[in-house]
C-alpha cells in the first residue's frame, strides 16, 4: 500500500484511525483531517487505500499552497505595522502557506547602511532627501526581486509620504523614477494592502522620523491621499485592538485566498 506523507504542517507523521464506521488519517494538532465511511466490510481495503491517496494529495497540495499577491501594511510610523506583518506571516507559514521571505525594517537598514543618525536627518535637508530616496528603491527592488507576490511587507508606498512631509525631493524621485513609480503603483493595485490607521501613541526609540500625535495624523493624512491617487482602495485597520486587528486580516485572507489563519 502507498506510504503516508509526513503532514505537510508540522512533518509528524499522520495518525491512522479505523473503526467500525471508517477510516481516518489526521494530524489533530495542524487540523489536517481526511476521512471516508467503509461503503462495506468487504471493501474496507478499497477505502482505507481512497482514504491514504486523498491524504497525500491534500499534503501535497498544502505544500504547494502560495499567495498569489503580496499583502502590504501601510500607514503612520509606531502604529503596529511591524508586529502586524511578523504575526500575518507567521500565521500563514503556520499553515503551511509557501512565502517567500518577508520584507520588513527597510527604514532601519538604510539608516544604518548611511552610517547616520536620526538626530542628523533632522538636520539635515539633502540627507533626509537621500535617505528616503534610498528606501524607496530598497523597498522596490526587495519586492520585485520576489516577483510582486507571495510574501508579507511591513510598508509600501509610505515613504513617498514622508520625503513630502520632512524633504524638498519628491517631484526629483517621481521624475527620476518615474518607470519604477509606475511598475510599483500596478502592483500595490493588485496587492492586499492594509492601512493601520493611528490608534496607538508613538514610542520614540531612535530611529522613527515621526514623533508626535500631530505628525502621526498628518503622515497617515499624506498616505491615505497617496493611495487615494493610485486608486488603491486598502483595508482599514482602525482598531488598536491587536486580537481584532488579527480578525480582520484573517477574514481577509480567507476571502481573498480561501486560507484560514
Amino acid at each position: 500500500m502507498t506510504p503516508l506523507l509526513p503532514c505537510p504542517r508540522c512533518g509528524q507523521e499522520p495518525t491512522q484511525i479505523m473503526t467500525w464506521t471508517g477510516v481516518t488519517i489526521a494530524c489533530k494538532p495542524c487540523d489536517v483531517t481526511c476521512f471516508r465511511f467503509w461503503t462495506s466490510r468487504d471493501r474496507a481495503l478499497a477505502t482505507l487505500a481512497k482514504v491514504r491517496s486523498e491524504w497525500n494529495a491534500n499534503a501535497r497540495k498544502i505544500a504547494d499552497t502560495t499567495l498569489p499577491f503580496a499583502i502590504l501594511f501601510v500607514g503612520a510610523e509606531g502604529q503596529g505595522k511591524t508586529t502586524l506583518a511578523r504575526d500575518t506571516d507567521a500565521r500563514l507559514r503556520g499553515r503551511g502557506v509557501r512565502l517567500q521571505e518577508m520584507i520588513h525594517e527597510v527604514a532601519r537598514d538604510v539608516l544604518v547602511r548611511m552610517n547616520t543618525d536620526l538626530a542628523t536627518l533632522r538636520a539635515s535637508d539633502a540627507l533626509t532627501n537621500e535617505y528616503q530616496e534610498q528606501v524607496f528603491l530598497r523597498q522596490f527592488e526587495e519586492e520585485k526581486k520576489r516577483g510582486f507576490r507571495n510574501y508579507v511587507t511591513d510598508r509600501g508606498p509610505d515613504n513617498l509620504a514622508y520625503l513630502a512631509e520632512h524633504g524638498s525631493a519628491l517631484d526629483h524621485v517621481l521624475t527620476k523614477y518615474q518607470g519604477q513609480i509606475g511598475t510599483y503603483r500596478g502592483h500595490v493595485r493588485a496587492s492586499v494592502v492594509f492601512h493601520v490607521t493611528p490608534a496607538l501613541d508613538v514610542r520614540p526609540d531612535g530611529t522613527r522620523v515621526v514623533t508626535t500625535s500631530n505628525e502621526v495624523h498628518r503622515i497617515d493624512a499624506m498616505i491615505k491621499f497617496l493611495l487615494a491617487s493610485w486608486s488603491v482602495r486598502p483595508y482599514q485597520l482602525r482598531s488598536a485592538n491587536h486580537a481584532e486587528r488579527m480578525t480582520l486580516i484573517s477574514n481577509v485572507i480567507r476571502d481573498r485566498a480561501g486560507i484560514a489563519i
